[in-house]
């Protein structure tokens, strides 16, 4: 299985948390591809400028391929491969 990992320390936080007690994000990312489709998970950890950890985020999403890609037809019209 193929994966893909990529993190990044003191992120800054988004728009819609500037209300928020915390003051950076350290976020891990990770996309590994399953023989069924593919896996992305994140985590971050929500972190004030001293270093405490006030919370921590876990997202898991999967992704899965179909044996019937029919639906997709008119976006392959659109968009060809090379």
């Amino acid at each position: 299985m193929g994966q893909l990992h990529c993190s990044s320390s003191g992120a800054a936080k988004p728009t819609r948390d500037q209300r928020e007690a915390y003051d950076l994000l350290n976020r891990v990312s990770t996309i590994q591809i399953t023989p069924k489709g593919w896996v992305q998970s994140e985590m971050n950890d929500k972190v004030t400028k001293e270093g405490k950890v006030l919370a921590t985020e876990v997202g898991w999403v999967e992704y899965r391929r179909t044996a019937d890609d029919s639906p997709c037809d008119a976006a392959k019209r659109l968009y060809p491969s090379e």
